[in-house]
């Protein structure tokens, strides 16, 4: 459904994986393909949740969205489609309970967190304080029954709250070794992940729009998305030859 927001206008005037994140949205359609689990956190209207089932239509696709007057326009998307994505009105963290999140008070919004310190530099409007239900990623995989040896593919952009979400995987980073497209705005941030990471055995990659993937040792200081793969992955395998955006999708 076309609302005449930035990411509906690139999507249409451009198509997918052309424009508006393009190297990301090829990328994650690459990973999808043999995805059994898919968690889109922080889903707006719902773009990678509907690629990752539109590419893999067999998979369980659950997708996170607390800002109820988006989550609408995310629920209209998947019936639009007749999909059975899990659709739900929460914010991902590393904590289950009811929390404050900030967002400005526009009709629409692409920028909303747990952590407003990046918002009140970016917003020209004044912020708006609501209260949402939080949970933990590994609750939802231990009530879900998700087995260690299923194929996890997560996507993380919750404006500088990634870290709390890793957190909240909490064993199944190392359990079941999803593979994560995350948004990491700053290098103090990046240096956290990375520290979260030090022993899982993960491979880091800067993802460079319109261009490609390539491997980095800092994250945070390379574009905005940034792939964290294990490796034995079979994408880390194909970065190590070289992989760029045409080749993706």
């Amino acid at each position: 459904m076309h609302w005449g927001n930035q990411v509906e206008n690139d999507l249409f005037w451009s198509g997918y994986g052309n424009n508006w994140e393009a190297t990301s949205l090829r990328l994650w359609a690459w990973l999808c393909r043999d995805a059994d689990y898919v968690f889109d956190i922080g889903a707006n209207t719902g773009v990678f949740a509907l690629a990752a089932k539109a590419v893999k239509p067999t998979a369980k696709v659950f997708a996170y969205e607390p800002i109820s007057r988006v989550f609408d326009k995310l629920v209209q998307n998947v019936r639009l489609n007749s999909w059975d994505i899990s659709t739900n009105l929460a914010a991902v963290s590393n904590k289950n309970d009811v929390v404050d999140i900030f967002d400005s008070d526009t009709e629409h919004v692409y920028s909303a967190s747990l952590n407003p310190e990046l918002l009140l530099s970016r917003s020209r409007t004044p912020l708006v304080k609501r209260q949402v239900q939080a949970l933990r990623i590994d609750q939802v995989v231990a009530e879900e029954l998700i087995p260690e040896n299923a194929s996890l593919v997560v996507k993380i952009d919750v404006e500088m709250h990634e870290l709390e979400v890793l957190e909240g995987f909490g064993a199944v980073i190392n359990t079941h070794r999803p593979v994560f497209l995350v948004e990491i705005l700053t290098e103090e941030l990046g240096a956290k992940i990375l520290e979260l990471f030090r022993s899982a055995d993960y491979v880091f990659y800067a993802v460079n729009e319109r261009v490609d993937v390539k491997p980095v040792a800092v994250l945070g200081a390379s574009g905005r998305n940034y792939l964290l793969s294990p490796s034995e992955h079979e994408i880390a395998a194909m970065l190590k030859k070289g992989l760029n955006h045409d080749e993706l999708y």
